[in-house]
């Protein structure tokens, strides 16, 4: 931010904008930040993050946070990237036929447990789990993988084997519920991954989710991610190709680079205006 503020005293007619993709006191969710020196990093990072002309914050519940208003933003919380939505992709693994896609971080935090529990008690057995990513989570799964010839542990996998994997799945799944007040001021990259792909997605519905992904995925958020994956799996296939097309077409043309920056531009012109009176 210093160079922002020294910017704006040598030129006080430019429009200073802040790109906010997250709050600094939940950058680090882990016990070991929440000491002494961290907050005090945090009480003055967020002082100085105030006073800008206008921000880029990633979710509407960052703006009181920054001091503004919701006219003082706009609000980019992800941009739908024509490449992750293609039908490229390569993979050479030994999969199930059918299976419910995980790729990220492997923390119980975000749903893992939960997730691999869901899937033990699923009502249709011919379906597998493959999970992509690292954390505190990989042991488990990894000792699942082994007793369950159904599901796939694979690690680390470069971006063109997970958009392979991701094309080829029966249904992609966000295990991460709506708790804690971090939900507000987040907004999983995977989501905008996942509804680019023409792949049914079922997760929760977060706090930081802007109003029009409503309607775009299957809901977990009445019956638990369980309910919520038994349902996907015994909806008719021409519905669930319905919603996954809808969530595609709607992604690519509503949050694609060109309109997300569009209205990222609007706001700077607009902001430019009220310095020049």
């Amino acid at each position: 931010m210093t160079a922002l503020d020294h910017a704006k005293r040598k030129f006080p007619d430019s429009v200073v904008a802040l790109i906010v993709p997250d709050l600094p006191q939940y950058m680090e969710l882990s016990r070991r930040g929440a000491g002494f020196l961290h907050k005090l990093k945090n009480h003055i990072v967020s002082k100085r993050m105030k006073g800008m002309d206008c921000y880029v914050p990633l979710t509407a519940a960052m703006a009181p946070y920054l001091g503004v208003d919701l006219t003082k933003c706009s609000v980019v919380e992800g941009i739908a990237d024509d490449y992750v939505a293609s039908d490229l992709g390569t993979t050479a693994q030994d999969l199930p036929e059918r299976y419910i896609l995980y790729t990220g971080t492997l923390q119980y935090r975000y749903g893992l447990g939960e997730l691999i529990s869901a899937f033990k008690e699923l009502d249709d057995t011919g379906i597998g789990l493959v999970i992509c990513g690292d954390g505190e989570a990989a042991n488990e799964i990894a000792a699942l993988q082994s007793e369950n010839p159904m599901v796939r542990y694979l690690g680390v996998l470069p971006p063109q084997e997970i958009k392979g994997l991701r094309n080829g799945a029966t249904l992609l799944v966000n295990p991460r519920k709506n708790e804690g007040d971090y939900t507000k001021f987040s907004f999983p990259s995977k989501m905008m991954e996942y509804l680019s792909s023409r792949v049914p997605t079922v997760a929760y519905w977060l706090d930081g989710m802007p109003n029009d992904y409503k309607g775009l995925f299957i809901d977990a958020t009445d019956g638990g991610l369980k309910a919520a994956l038994n349902r996907a799996l015994a909806m008719d296939s021409e519905k669930l190709y319905q919603l996954s097309s809808r969530a595609k077409t709607y992604v690519l043309n509503h949050k694609n680079s060109k309109n997300q920056c569009a209205r990222t531009l609007e706001l700077f012109r607009k902001e430019s205006m009220y310095i020049e009176r």
